[in-house]
């Protein structure tokens, strides 16, 4: 086409250009975003079986059983853990307070 044929395209790129920037300013359409990427990321988890529930309804998500079980064994090492250091820094404490210069 000659260059009159260009025009409509130029027009509609443009157009394009300013409803994309429409879209990023507008916070209504943020939020739109927003929660489409989360439900992407929640459907993701649940094709992997990590987590179960509806996708719309985020107060049916949890853990499946599997991960579950390896969520508390976690916490409960990470509890140990914490014992564990807090008992040896009152020990360290204990051998400083009882140290003279």
């Amino acid at each position: 086409p000659g260059q009159a044929g260009w025009e409509g395209v130029v027009d509609m790129a443009r157009q394009n250009r300013a409803d994309k920037r429409r879209r990023r300013r507008d916070p209504v359409e943020k939020a739109k975003n927003a929660l489409r990427q989360v439900q992407c990321a929640t459907q993701s988890l649940i094709k992997k079986g990590v987590i179960e529930g509806d996708v719309n309804d985020p107060l049916t998500l949890k853990l499946t059983p599997k991960f579950q079980a390896e969520s508390d064994r976690l916490r409960a090492a990470r509890a140990r853990a914490h014992r564990e250091y807090a008992k040896n820094m009152t020990a360290i404490q204990s051998i400083i307070d009882s140290t003279t210069i």
